[in-house]
């Protein structure tokens, strides 16, 4: 047994063991929390880039080439987080065990990335969830924070409860548990022997249905999104720059390991996906059109933006698959330099669109930084958020699917009317009084995000860079 190939988990295990350590030394802890998980998002990242990983530990989990460079991506994606986000998680009203919440869910999401196995994925979805639920409810003074905290328990446990039982029904089907066994036996039509052929048929089309809907729940798609504006609005702005980047990468990541599992079923898939992926786009943009509050604009443009990614499981190619996970990592970059933006405003929470008014006369660089990464959502050349766009689009005509390719290019039109009002409000307002407030933050935190926008920027340019990052020579990659 390769213990090596868990190194990246242990790293993060150690730093939660330290902060359960420094419980009995309260004065000490936050400190050392915060330093010992960016220690392990450091050693986590040279570990993946400067050891050559490839094996399976049982068959639990597997690491190779393809899955070091997403850990590695998440590694430093948590380390920015961190480094950006550091004095909040000394005020007063956030809780002593935080770092610690943040260190369980980053181990589960980690473990997420790594599964092979269908136990892996669940308990990883669970280890990632459940220490959000409780750090969501920190401000236990906020009713907002509290119901959206509870509000994201009970969809996710609804959502946790449908995984497991299409889970279940996939064992049944195939008596089989490890990803690479399942595929095989769905592909050879080797199965359990419990049930007809025709019996069969129908419990791998639910168990498909399930999964989907579990998978709509974490990924905030519709029709099973309606906890996401509140968690949006209510949550604390750290705790939501890690749910709105690291978390959607992990989701997504699991989400495609198990649709190229079961890439046999793919009739019962592709109808999910189409529908999911549409409605997501045109429910997501049209109620973004409505909203004035700018997070929960985020939040309705958040499922618009899951529901483009899934598209890239509809014909279940090695590029399409590129070109998702090239997607959800460019939206982490936006969402991190969005949500990031709202980290200089006072009360941000209740910030609305007509507030950024006049915005762009006093407070240049913060204005340029949103209307770079509203551009780049809203899919315009040369920003980041164009290429992976239009590689989705271009693989589902490349394979003749071009109705749904028409009907994405059509209803992502629409989000250019609150993009473009963001920005039109920012430069083109006429309140010549407004004055946005800012909040004073550490030099290295407004440096951070004006980097986060140049990449914006640099990667639209050279795509190929992140790109060749997110290759794979076969789907089977994922999980073997």
């Amino acid at each position: 047994m390769n213990w090596t190939l868990i190194l990246p988990e242990g790293f993060f295990i150690a730093s939660t063991l330290i902060g359960l350590g420094c419980c009995v030394r309260p004065h000490l802890m936050r400190s050392v929390c915060w330093w010992s998980l960016v220690t392990a998002c450091v050693l986590s990242t040279f570990t993946c880039f400067g050891l050559q990983l490839n094996g399976q530990f049982t068959e639990l989990f597997v690491m190779n080439g393809l899955i070091s460079n997403y850990k590695a991506f998440f590694s430093i994606a948590l380390l920015v987080i961190l480094l950006f986000t550091k004095r909040s998680w000394f005020d007063e009203d956030v809780s002593d065990v935080a770092l610690i919440l943040v260190s369980l869910s980053a181990l589960g999401m980690l473990a997420m990335l790594s599964a092979s196995h269908l136990l892996t994925i669940y308990i990883g979805i669970e280890l990632m969830s459940l220490p959000l639920y409780a750090l969501m409810a920190m401000e236990r003074e906020d009713d907002k924070s509290l119901e959206a905290s509870l509000k994201y328990f009970v969809t996710g446990a609804i959502g946790s409860g449908f995984l497991l039982l299409g889970f279940a029904l996939i064992y049944a089907v195939t008596g089989q548990m490890a990803l690479e066994a399942i595929g095989t036996s769905l592909s050879s039509g080797t199965f359990s022997g419990l049930f007809s052929m025709d019996m069969n048929t129908l419990m791998t089309g639910l168990a498909v249905a399930f999964i989907m809907a579990a998978f709509a729940f974490k990924l905030g798609l519709f029709p099973f999104h309606s906890y996401l504006p509140d968690v949006y609005e209510g949550v604390k702005l750290e705790v939501l720059i890690l749910f709105g980047t690291i978390v959607k990468f992990a989701a997504a990541i699991a989400f495609v390991k198990v649709v190229a599992c079961l890439g046999s079923a793919l009739k019962f898939w592709q109808p999910m996906i189409l529908l999911s992926s549409l409605a997501s786009l045109a429910y997501g943009n049209l109620m973004a059109l409505r909203q004035t509050n700018l997070r929960r604009l985020l939040a309705y443009s958040s499922i618009a933006h899951m529901g483009f990614f899934v598209m890239c499981c509809y014909g279940l190619s090695t590029s399409s698959v590129e070109s998702g996970v090239f997607y959800v990592m460019i939206y982490a970059l936006m969402s991190f330099v969005a949500l990031g933006f709202l980290f200089f405003v006072q009360n941000e929470k209740n910030l609305t669109v007509s507030d950024l008014v006049g915005m762009g006369k006093t407070s240049v660089g913060l204005a340029s930084t949103l209307m770079f990464v509203m551009f780049s959502m809203a899919g315009i050349p040369p920003l980041a958020g164009f290429m992976p766009k239009f590689l989705i689009i271009k693989e589902l005509a490349t394979a003749h699917y071009v109705v749904p390719a028409v009907m994405m290019v059509l209803l992502t039109v629409i989000a250019l009317g609150y993009y473009l009002a963001i920005i039109r409000n920012l430069f083109f307002g006429d309140k010549e009084d407004a004055s946005l407030g800012t909040v004073s933050r550490s030099a290295s935190s407004l440096n951070i995000l004006y980097t986060g926008s140049a990449l914006i920027l640099l990667i639209g340019i050279y795509p190929t860079v992140l790109l060749q990052f997110v290759q794979m020579t076969r789907l089977s990659q994922l999980f073997s």
